[in-house]
């Protein structure tokens, strides 16, 4: 009897090392994961968190295998595998809900986004509709603006959506990523010299005069764009979006497919800004839509960047 007691009491012994031993692997191979995928290098920290879940799942602990399929996620995310990164972020929702985590909340919020994404890198076939600018004309104290009924004005006649999103969040990596789709057009070579002047926008303003005296449209549909782009760094969202609605029209007149579609991807970000995720998303997706037609790749990795940048 004894002799069977020991045996038993040797195994729950050998079972708990070996729980212990893989928790501690686990928890190793997770740390290494986390530490590569800090320093930008997704597919290594891909190679230790697989290995680290397969651990995590043989010994039942829930909650670090919903942590790290969540990191899965985001590797996968990083090396723009949006299908799998819904797949995994879907796998720690459901581990999550199970048992009660906030995190799920967190984790919802990230599908619902990859979703979106997902919906735009899918969507395959032509543009329907027009790509005609979106009607920008001065009264007597205010403007007609796109998708007019979902804003509100407030006492300084400044779009205004609810609170919206602080052009501090994320504005230093969103502001090059925009100077750069400024920079792929043609004649904008001299916006990186003046754009960090102070009197640049009096400099875009005085050449869009002449630009507009020899109606050429190209050259007004760039100024616009560097007016837009500067009103923005300025925190101007009203004004950012009536230069980049100009710069569509202007590009429209010039049969410009590449700077219409750099155009809405400004408006984009606009909408980012002020808060407004649908009209955000379609606009993009009508960008990307015109990127891929005229066959812009480079442009379209660029969009691509940039809508991923607007996700996060």
């Amino acid at each position: 009897m004894n002799s069977f007691q020991d045996q038993l009491s040797a195994l729950e012994k050998y079972e708990k090392k070996v729980y212990e031993y893989r928790l501690k692997e686990a928890n190793i191979l997770l740390a290494i994961g986390e530490i590569y995928l800090d320093e930008d290098d997704p597919e290594k920290a891909l190679e230790n968190l697989q290995e680290a879940k397969k651990l995590y799942q043989k010994i039942e602990y829930s909650a670090e295998e919903a942590y790290t399929q969540d990191l899965i996620g985001d590797c996968y995310r990083a090396i723009s595998n949006i299908s799998k990164a819904i797949k995994h972020y879907e796998k720690a929702f459901k581990i999550y809900s199970d048992w009660g985590y906030l995190q799920k909340n967190e984790i919802k919020d990230k599908i619902q986004k990859l979703k979106k994404i997902d919906s735009i890198l899918k969507k395959n076939q032509k543009v329907k509709t027009s790509f005609s600018a979106i009607e920008v004309k001065p009264t007597e104290s205010t403007y007609h603006r796109p998708y007019k009924s979902n804003f509100q004005k407030d006492g300084k006649d400044k779009i205004n959506s609810g609170a919206g999103k602080p052009l501090e969040k994320d504005s230093e990596e969103l502001t090059d990523r925009l100077d750069e789709l400024v920079m792929l057009l043609d004649q904008s070579g001299l916006y990186s010299i003046y754009s960090k002047d102070p009197n640049s926008i009096e400099i875009f303003k005085e050449a869009l005069k002449t630009a507009e005296v020899i109606e050429d449209w190209n050259t007004q549909g760039i100024l616009h764009l560097m007016l837009g782009d500067s009103k923005l760094k300025k925190k101007n969202t009203e004004d950012a979006l009536k230069h980049f609605n100009q710069a569509l029209e202007m590009f429209k007149k010039n049969s410009n497919e590449k700077g219409e579609a750099i155009a809405l991807l400004l408006m984009g970000a606009v909408f980012f800004f002020i808060d407004r995720e649908e009209e955000m998303y379609k606009i993009l997706r009508n960008s990307l839509q015109i990127l891929k037609e005229y066959n812009h790749k480079k442009e379209e990795n660029l969009a691509l960047e940039l809508i991923k940048l607007l996700s996060s």
